[in-house]
């Protein structure tokens, strides 16, 4: 697996990076120099990555990810909403070599399977949405006409959340450890 992980990508599929990475931005609507500035680089460099001509810098996304919730699926595969609820935790990646291409580190993440950071990351921003939404129909119970056999499977429900949600930190806990050791031994072969 390691092997495959290592291998660079096309320049086409870089390229292809580099052009949702374009669509990000320009969804938000902020032109190429000031999102630049806010992510600590020129505009001519943004420029780069955005066309395909370089390939895109882990350090460089994790700026884009911590300032306006770049969704990393989003970015390397199309698939998921581009953005997230909020910043990724940078904690598991500090010992990352900021250089190393995004492709690389996320096809070296991606390849954990579906227990991966990214993977809990989302599930937990769903489990804080739902818990969410639970409080606000408790809170407006009259107007969302809900009985109180109702309310009380929906404070069951969202306390079976709140205890995986619980769970899933503990275990996300563990998981930074032991991806940290992980990072530690493996970073340095990729690209």
């Amino acid at each position: 697996m390691a092997g495959i992980v290592n291998e660079p990508l096309s320049k086409e599929a870089e390229a292809i990076i580099g052009k949702r990475l374009r669509e990000f931005r320009e969804s938000l609507k902020i032109p190429r120099v000031v999102f630049a500035l806010e992510i600590g680089i020129g505009g001519e460099r943004l420029a780069s990555y955005e066309s395909g001509r370089v390939p895109l810098r882990w350090g460089v996304f994790m700026a884009i990810s911590q300032r306006f919730n770049l969704n990393p699926t989003w970015l390397a595969t199309g698939k998921q909403p581009p953005r997230l609820e909020g910043p990724i935790d940078a904690t598991p990646f500090e010992t990352v070599d900021p250089k190393k291409r995004f492709s690389s580190v996320f096809r070296y993440m991606a390849s954990f399977g579906p227990t991966s950071i990214f993977a809990l990351f989302h599930l937990s921003t769903k489990w804080f949405h739902v818990s969410k939404l639970i409080n606000e129909m408790v809170e407006n119970a009259a107007e969302y006409k809900v009985d109180k056999n109702m309310i009380l499977k929906l404070l069951a429900f969202q306390k079976g959340w709140m205890e995986l949600g619980e769970f899933m930190m503990t275990a996300d806990q563990r998981r930074k450890n032991l991806w940290a050791s992980i990072a530690k031994a493996k970073i340095s072969e990729l690209p």
